[in-house]
């Protein structure tokens, strides 16, 4: 099988827009067909892919996906054979100017998916210190890749002039011969944006505009970036063994609905991804409409703002009734991550503004936007007794959001599954209510992590 692949390990800085997000876009700009993944679930970054570059972007985060096994089989069922299959990863951390340790999740999809790397290193210190980071970066990540070196070339960020650049291929040079495939000058920066902004229609739409306004002037430099290498660069090793599994094409008689909304998007396709790995059909609905959904096996509300479509989801009488009705009626349902709070009793979005959910179940949710915690936390999911998706013992993978919290008065409405933080390894919270054949979680669970558990609550109806 052949998959030309390639990840972009681009150096990130508090509040700018990754610049793998420039390169790619300008790229796909010029004619390259592109097909994006992302290495963990950055949503701000997966959003402003998806606007920039108008598809949708699957996440192969190494944790999540549970092996590298799962991983392989997601990215090779991803994946496009025509297309640069793009994975945007985080480059590492700065421990000095002159250091930076790389990822261990990048090196990992490296490993898995045998995989080169290119950098984009922020060029803006000294031409020497620049170049060590450079051969810091190389001896990290040499040969891990099988086949020749991993770091097959490098770009830079934030150059001031052609002078500056001259200077560091130069110094870089004399250190670690790699190909420079170029700059992206500073004046090309773009701050970043808040998720809830890129998520509002008009707000997101203008973010889009000025990033594709930047890619453009970075191609009308001439000679800037070597767009054609970059390119080549991805069919140097475009071999991929591929992972043959008994889960495929499983339930090829099954239709899943999938709710879709624009704000429902923030855990990439994963989801859509699976559906059809499993054989199903995959419908998207918008609204409510109880005949097209009572054509659809088994339900699926993704992960998002879940606020952003209370208005369709639960807005009147009428359009609670429906989803009330379709809970009672004994239809796999799974509600996802942010979209969980329509569903308790109350959710909040500031200290004097809440409002009624269904009250399905007992728990109220606030979304706050002003935390200092920016980093979503990931969790080995639990389930200590059994339920509809769930066996007693059953595992999964999931994370939650820094904008969400959910909390209970009675201890009965805990949830039936224990999140267990994955570094501290320590039992933190509880998710997961389920009423008739639905199942709803305020941590969004990875459903690669749990294939099994995936099939057997699709097919309740079938028992």
């Amino acid at each position: 099988m052949d998959i030309p692949r390639l990840i972009i390990a681009d150096e990130r800085r508090t509040g700018f827009i990754p610049p793998a997000v420039l390169i790619i876009s300008a790229m796909q700009q010029m004619g390259y067909p592109v097909r994006i993944f992302v290495s963990e679930p950055d949503e701000e970054l997966i959003q402003i892919l998806q606007l920039v570059c108008s598809q949708p972007v699957t996440v192969i985060d190494p944790f999540l996906c549970g092996s590298q096994k799962t991983l392989k089989i997601l990215f090779q069922h991803a994946a496009q054979k025509d297309a640069i299959n793009f994975i945007v990863a985080p480059l590492g951390e700065r421990q000095r100017e002159d250091t930076l340790t790389v990822s261990s999740d990048t090196l990992e999809i490296a490993r898995a998916l045998g995989c080169g790397i290119v950098p984009v290193l922020y060029g803006d210190t000294s031409a020497t210190l620049t170049a060590r980071s450079v051969e810091h970066i190389v001896s990290q990540c040499n040969g891990i890749a099988g086949g020749g070196a991993s770091i097959l070339a490098i770009l830079y960020m934030s150059v001031f002039n052609p002078r500056e650049y001259q200077l560091l291929e130069i110094e870089q040079g004399r250190k670690t011969p790699l190909i420079g495939l170029g700059y992206i000058p500073k004046y090309l920066e773009r701050e970043s944006v808040s998720l809830l902004h890129l998520l509002l229609e008009d707000r997101g739409r203008q973010v889009a505009l000025s990033l594709k306004t930047a890619a453009a002037q970075l191609i009308a430099l001439v000679d800037q970036v070597e767009w054609a290498t970059f390119a080549t660069l991805s069919r140097i090793d475009e071999k991929f063994e591929a992972v043959s599994d008994s889960n495929r094409r499983q339930l090829p008689s099954l239709t899943v609905g999938i709710y879709d909304h624009p704000a429902f998007c923030l855990n990439g396709d994963n989801a859509t991804q699976l559906f059809s790995y499993l054989g199903c059909s995959v419908e998207k609905f918008s609204e409510l409409d109880e005949k097209k959904l009572h054509n659809a096996d088994a339900l699926y509300i993704p992960h998002g703002m879940g606020f952003l479509a209370a208005e369709m989801l639960i807005g009147s009488k009428e359009k609670s009734n429906v989803l009330k009705n379709l809970f009672l009626s004994r239809k796999p349902i799974f509600v996802n991550g942010g979209a969980a709070p329509l569903f308790g009793s109350r959710f909040a979005l500031s200290q004097d503004r809440s409002y009624e959910g269904l009250s399905l179940f007992d728990f109220e949710s606030k979304y706050n936007f002003n935390m200092s915690q920016r980093e979503s936390l990931k969790y080995h999911i639990n389930a200590f007794t059994r339920g509809i998706f769930f066996d007693r013992g059953g595992k999964a993978r999931g994370y939650s959001v820094p904008y969400l919290s959910i909390s209970s008065q009675d201890s009965l409405e805990k949830g039936l599954w224990s999140c267990i933080d994955a570094e501290s390894l320590k039992e933190t919270s509880q998710t997961g209510w389920e009423i008739g054949y639905g199942a709803v979680s305020h941590v969004v669970l990875e459903l690669w992590s749990c294939i099994e558990a995936v099939v057997h609550w699709l097919t309740l109806r079938k028992r």
